[in-house]
């Protein structure tokens, strides 16, 4: 470095200026010229995921269309409360319905039913067509506090 310092000075203002030109002059070629290849470089990688959002949008397209080839995707079916409504008029144990209430059961939408004085016949009528309509039995609890023939069952159910 002393050195370095030595030389320095024993330049004349002239040399001085010209030196420290050519410096600035290299300093700005350098930073222009790395400039110039991250600017290249990000226009590739630009131009690469332009594409893969182009391959992916492709791809949806023909998974879409392969899926409704085949069936796959099928309009989804949600529960109501008409529907448990309607098994229950059918199953007669309409008036044994206590309560119905929607509930979110592991992360899907269910209802949950609790009937009363209900027989074991009418709850078997009850579940059967449950299964009829392709309707799920997530929980279910049957209490029998007068040891007599009416139940009181609590069930979660769902699609």
């Amino acid at each position: 470095m002393k050195k370095l310092e030595i030389f320095f000075n024993a330049l004349e203002e002239r040399e001085k200026y010209t030196l420290f030109v050519g410096v600035i002059f290299t300093v700005l070629f350098i930073g222009i010229y790395v400039t110039i290849q991250n600017f290249e470089n990000v226009k590739n990688l630009e131009r690469k995921l332009e594409k893969e959002i182009k391959n992916y949008n492709e791809l949806i397209n023909l998974a879409g269309i392969y899926a409704s080839k085949k069936g796959i995707l099928h309009k989804k079916e949600f529960l109501n409360l008409a529907e448990i409504d309607n098994i229950a008029k059918i199953s007669q144990v309409k008036d044994k319905i206590q309560s119905i209430k929607p509930i979110n059961y592991h992360g899907k939408d269910m209802f949950e039913i609790t009937l009363e004085k209900i027989s074991p016949s009418q709850l078997q009528e009850f579940i059967n067509n449950l299964k009829k309509r392709k309707i799920n039995i997530y929980f279910i609890s049957v209490d029998n506090i007068r040891q007599d023939n009416n139940l009181k069952v609590r069930m979660t159910v769902g699609i």
